[in-house]
């Protein structure tokens, strides 16, 4: 079971790398001297002690300090540097984020079965509700993290490049406010991902998600329903046909996709009425 996940928190939820450089160029202001971005790029990916060091020796300050004096001078910059994190918002987020966080309920759901071999059945979708705390705490907007939950929760569902799956997929990418072509595509770029970090045997699987990226922009360009807002007929067509308002009206409207994604039904109100029966 997982206790906690510790992030390196440059370059993987958000990009912080620049505010380490604002803050170190504050400080140089205070010294009396300009710090460059390229100057700034030696101080990634080494200690903050080292980074003061890189910045003092541009300024032509080095050896001008104590011990305590850089220790001073390091504090202030960190201060600075915190002040500058503090105000980061949700549109700094990474993009990819769905990818860093998809398998992160595998090892809460690793079973081995008789013949030896593991399994991590159900990870994707409580891997879909751990990502949902973790973005929620990290304050991320309501859009991004539906979306994200989205993702892991279908990132590992059997698909096929046939018409009535990648439909039925579509079905399950889609509501009140989301952009479902959007989705479709961040899956297959998800799809790619993840197997590309698998053994080298598994790449085969690349063509085919690319085939079922083309045949879903296809879909979308002809305009094949996958929510019940596409269909040709709606509720109020329903009760004009002689149906009480109430829970049928819904698992009328259901079906009347299924027939259509399923059974390849055209999408027209006369057809739909009579498949329901009700014309």
């Amino acid at each position: 079971m997982i206790d906690c996940c510790i992030f390196d928190l440059d370059g993987v939820v958000v990009d912080t790398a620049r505010y380490h450089y604002l803050a170190w160029a504050a400080l140089a202001r205070e010294l009396g001297f300009e710090f460059t971005p390229v100057q700034g790029e030696a101080t990634k990916g080494v200690s903050r002690m080292a980074s003061l060091e890189i910045v003092l020796r541009a300024g032509g300050l080095e050896g001008r300090f104590s011990a305590a004096e850089r220790e001073r001078l390091a504090a202030e910059k960190n201060a600075r540097y915190l002040r500058f994190v503090s105000q980061m918002t949700p549109a700094e987020v990474l993009p990819g984020v769905a990818a860093f966080l998809h398998d992160v309920s595998k090892p809460d759901c690793f079973t081995v079965d008789h013949a030896g071999s593991g399994h991590f059945y159900g990870h994707p979708e409580l891997g879909a509700k751990k990502a949902r705390a973790i973005m929620d705490r990290l304050a991320l907007s309501h859009d991004l993290v539906r979306d994200v939950c989205l993702l892991i929760k279908y990132h590992d569902k059997p698909l096929r490049p046939e018409r009535s799956c990648l439909l039925n997929m579509m079905r399950l990418l889609s509501g009140e406010g989301v952009d479902t072509p959007r989705l479709m595509d961040e899956l297959m770029d998800l799809k790619r991902a993840d197997t590309l970090g698998k053994a080298p045997s598994c790449f085969y699987y690349v063509e085919t998600i690319e085939e079922m990226r083309s045949l879903a922009h296809d879909l979308l360009e002809a305009g094949e329903p996958y929510s019940l807002k596409m269909l040709a007929i709606n509720g109020g067509d329903l009760i004009r046909a002689g149906v009480k308002p109430g829970p049928e009206l819904g698992q009328l409207l259901n079906a009347a996709l299924e027939a259509v994604i399923e059974d390849n039904i055209p999408n027209d109100r006369e057809t739909l009425l009579v498949h329901l029966n009700l014309n």
